[in-house]
């Protein structure tokens, strides 16, 4: 869909990576052939993308353990389900490990 999109010469393209390995050489294509790519929510850092625009990830993670660990009166467990390699939710998950 992205290769799609580029082909179509867009003004711009506004994307979140879920996977950024998948995209960085496609982003740099595009921003290649002066197509502006901006990333929201999910950063693909290592590409050429104009800017990244969102959480920071990992005090997100820090704070909804937080949050949740409040609504547990004394000890108990919490549940994390995640998506692997899917960059913004792993740094979450690293702030959950690192607490």
């Amino acid at each position: 869909m992205f290769r799609k999109i580029v082909e179509q010469q867009p003004a711009g393209i506004c994307l979140s990576a879920a996977r950024p390995e998948i995209f960085r050489a496609e982003i740099d294509k595009a921003m290649a052939h002066g197509i502006p790519v901006i990333c929201v929510d999910a950063d693909v850092p290592d590409s050429m993308r104009v800017l990244y625009i969102g959480t920071d990830n990992f005090k997100a993670g820090r704070e909804s353990l937080k949050r949740m660990a409040a609504l547990i009166p004394g000890k108990g467990n919490i549940a994390v389900i995640s998506i692997p390699g899917q960059h913004n939710l792993d740094d979450r998950v690293q702030a959950w490990r690192t607490r």
